[in-house]
């Protein structure tokens, strides 16, 4: 079976989204496999990934990873 993936293959200024039919993953014992109806990206998110401050009046309360 096959899926369509929604795929960013190079990080640059320029996002370059393409949607691609790929094989559907088989889940190991001790996973799962998730169906996604919808999925949606920021605004904000497309900002912070070329690296621009931005300011959106909130107190940021937890960042994975630092």
């Amino acid at each position: 079976m096959r899926m369509k993936a929604a795929q960013i293959k190079k990080y640059s200024k320029e996002i370059k989204v393409s949607v691609n039919e790929i094989p559907i993953s088989v889940p190991n014992a001790n996973e799962i496999l998730v169906k996604v109806k919808a999925a949606a990206v920021n605004p904000l998110e497309i900002l912070q990934n070329r690296k621009r401050k931005v300011d959106t009046g909130l107190q940021e309360a937890f960042h994975a990873g630092k």
